[in-house]
């Protein structure tokens, strides 16, 4: 029986300290979602020197990371999205696209005097 009431004033303790962690934490909102940034599009050079990767975050423009495999140094080129090594790993070839406020602000303008 002593055994019984020891384990649940363990249990108990165990409990009662996970309640309190769980209270200090905050819920998700609408702005976290939008900080969110997924990544696609990994590709390594054929001679293995470079990596590239696509940047999406849920709300903005997106960008392009290439950098040597080496060193840190980073080239980053925004609004960037698909692109492709060249056959002899010399360059990267993509698309800019356009700023996603423009688009919509366009598109606004368009729907208001259309």
């Amino acid at each position: 029986m002593l055994l019984v009431k020891r384990w649940t004033w363990v249990f108990g303790l165990v409990l009662s300290v996970q309640f309190s962690f769980a209270q200090q934490k905050r819920s998700l909102t609408h702005a976290d979602y939008d900080g969110w940034e997924s990544l696609s599009s990994v590709k390594i050079t054929n001679n293995g020197q470079f990596v590239g990767y696509q940047i999406s975050p849920q709300d903005g423009d997106g960008r392009l990371e290439v950098f040597p495999y080496q060193t840190p140094n980073q080239k980053t080129i925004i609004k960037a999205s698909g692109f492709n090594f060249t056959p002899d790993d010399a360059y990267v070839v993509g698309k800019i696209v356009a700023q996603k406020d423009s688009v919509r602000a366009l598109k606004l303008q368009k729907k208001e005097s259309g």
